[in-house]
């Protein structure tokens, strides 16, 4: 399956295009800083913040402040 294929899969589960994109990014690093994933998603570093704390209020990471 492809980056966009899995992004698509997890739009149509009810993920937003950034949620779903931060989510196969965090999925490929193990754990990352908003910074890393910004690095490898076309999603701005500023707004990582806001879909990460979206993807933790589903369960779906675990958002850790350092």
């Amino acid at each position: 399956m492809s980056e966009s294929d899995a992004v698509d899969a997890l739009e149509r589960l009810g993920l937003s295009k950034y949620e779903a994109k931060v989510f196969i990014a965090l999925q490929k690093l193990g754990q990352g800083t908003a910074r890393d994933v910004s690095q490898i998603t076309d999603v701005p570093r500023s707004q990582v913040y806001g879909t990460a704390e979206n993807l933790e209020s589903r369960g779906l990471i675990e958002v850790q402040q350092s």
